[in-house]
């Protein structure tokens, strides 16, 4: 998993909207530390990431790709940098952001102030005053965001995203075709999808597994992060490296192999209070969880908790087992639950409920006012 949710929902834009043929996407722009000049490839316009700080090169620069946008699409924060700028210079043009729901929390705009609320209050009233349509990505982002001062009038919520001509639960050929390949035999495979950070709550996921160890089940932990070593050195000192593997970033592209040759999905975020500075700081948390709505979409049963928007994710899917957020007893329960769990076999048929199709035609209408 070398990207994440921002990430994966850009691609799956992409390829949405540049066949649509109300919204078609004319012009992309991305930008990257790496680049000292512009770089054009297959009508995406790569810049480099100064111009985000420099608002008359980029309105410049888009006055000149595209004279009149009827929409402007911002799937990253970044961009209330010149969003200011950019509506003087575009007064008639759709301004929708999307947001990942932590991100404004943070509101890591550090050109924008010297400390975290001046920096918060600079996001809340540049949203409020120049963004037509907030995106928010559950119902708990929703109301996080209004607490803070975002107007109730700018957001909806929109939920999901899900490709499922790879998502979906596999035939026993599939399965077991693919589980060959990785030399799994009779093994109860449990899978976590997730960058390596203390809010996934991978290390009370790792004290639960410890009490089933002696069952004929696997753990395989994929995604990367900077809690690696932290976590490794917990599974080794636990002596469970025989039984959970750490596989690392896996490309956009396989990952759904993973979920295919699994038997139980498990992730146990937590809250994990962050103090920024002085001025104060934010709960950051599983605030939606595409790797939910992916195991979901396969039918896998699901190991998780409740915080953020983990229970919307799971609404109405018979298959979860939620737990209180660090209850190592309660977790150790739902595994052993899963492990035995009939249900699995029996769903044959594709949870459609957070399809990328859903989700862009919900923007549609967004789009739409």
């Amino acid at each position: 998993m070398p990207s994440g949710g921002m990430e994966m929902h850009a691609r799956a834009f992409l390829k949405y909207w540049s066949t649509n043929n109300k919204y078609k996407i004319s012009k992309t722009i991305a930008f990257s530390e790496n680049n000292s000049d512009i770089i054009e490839h297959n009508n995406i316009h790569i810049v480099p990431k100064k111009y985000i700080y420099d608002h008359k090169s980029v309105v410049l620069y888009l006055k000149n790709i595209n004279k009149k946008p009827d929409i402007f699409f911002f799937n990253s924060l970044y961009w209330l940098h010149i969003t200011p700028e950019l509506k003087n210079a575009f007064p008639d043009t759709l301004f929708v952001l999307r947001s990942g729901g932590n991100d404004i929390l943070q509101s890591h705009i550090l050109t924008k102030g010297s400390t975290h609320s001046i920096r918060r209050g600079y996001v809340i009233s540049t949203i409020n005053k120049y963004i037509d349509a907030l995106i928010v990505n559950s119902n708990y982002s929703l109301d996080k965001f209004r607490e803070i001062g975002i107007k109730d009038k700018k957001m909806h919520v929109v939920i999901g995203g899900v490709d499922h001509n790879k998502f979906y639960p596999p035939s026993g050929e599939e399965k077991n075709t693919l589980r060959k390949k990785l030399n799994i035999v009779n093994q109860t495979i449990i899978i976590s999808v997730a960058r390596l950070v203390k809010f996934k709550g991978i290390s009370g996921l790792i004290e639960a597994f410890n009490y089933v160890r002696d069952y004929n089940v696997l753990l395989y932990i994929i995604g990367d992060g900077p809690d690696k070593e932290s976590i490794q050195k917990k599974i080794t000192d636990l002596n469970l490296n025989s039984k959970i593997t750490l596989i690392g970033n896996i490309p956009m592209d396989n990952i759904d192999l993973y979920y295919k040759i699994a038997d139980i999905y498990a992730l146990t975020p937590i809250e994990h209070y962050i103090n920024i500075d002085k001025t104060g700081g934010y709960i950051h948390t599983e605030t939606m969880g595409r790797s939910f709505c992916e195991a979901r979409s396969v039918g896998l049963p699901i190991v998780c908790t409740n915080v953020g928007g983990i229970p919307e994710v799971l609404k109405g899917y018979d298959n979860a087992y939620i737990n209180e957020p660090g209850n190592t007893d309660s977790i150790k329960q739902s595994l052993l639950k899963a492990i035995s769990d009939e249900k699995y076999a029996k769903i044959t048929t594709v949870d459609k409920t957070h399809s990328w199709e859903n989700i862009f035609k919900s923007y549609e209408r967004i789009f739409n006012g």
